[in-house]
């Protein structure tokens, strides 16, 4: 697959799972997402990554933020540049997360995907985020 069509197959991986993307439930929503991690993308190197915290939006209104990226980079000078990403964001009203920690996992520090996805699966902010249902969600494909 190539870069530019990574938000056209995620997206039609959620419609194929019967899942709205600006309406996800999170635990299908990640369980699409991870089995979108395993198709193949034309990019140097590829990673996935989860992240969370408590952030305000452009309206000024505090929410418990949850990220699914996928992010295609290329090596230059020996060093991984990101050129794109593609994601999933989940918006929470702040109340339902009084005392989460911020997190950022990338996959590249696990030995595989599956070692990434265990590990994020068995934190406390990536299971009471599963637990809820989000505020909002948004699909997004961004070039760098």
């Amino acid at each position: 697959m190539k870069i530019i069509d990574l938000e056209a197959q995620l997206t039609r991986l959620l419609t194929d799972a019967k899942l709205v993307p600006d309406h996800l439930e999170p635990w299908p929503a990640w369980k699409v997402f991870k089995a979108f991690m395993q198709l193949p993308v034309d990019c140097e190197s590829d990673a996935a990554s989860f992240q969370c915290s408590a952030e305000q939006d452009e309206a000024g209104e505090a929410h418990f933020f949850v990220e699914f990226i996928r992010q295609c980079s290329v090596t230059e000078r020996g060093e991984d540049s990101p050129v794109a990403g593609v994601g999933i964001e989940l918006f929470y009203d702040l109340e339902q997360f009084p005392a989460t920690d911020d997190q950022q996992v990338w996959s590249y520090d696990f030995p595989s995907f599956a070692a990434f996805a265990a590990h994020v699966e068995g934190l406390a902010e990536f299971q009471a985020a599963m637990n809820e249902r989000p505020s909002r969600t948004e699909l997004w494909l961004r070039e760098v």
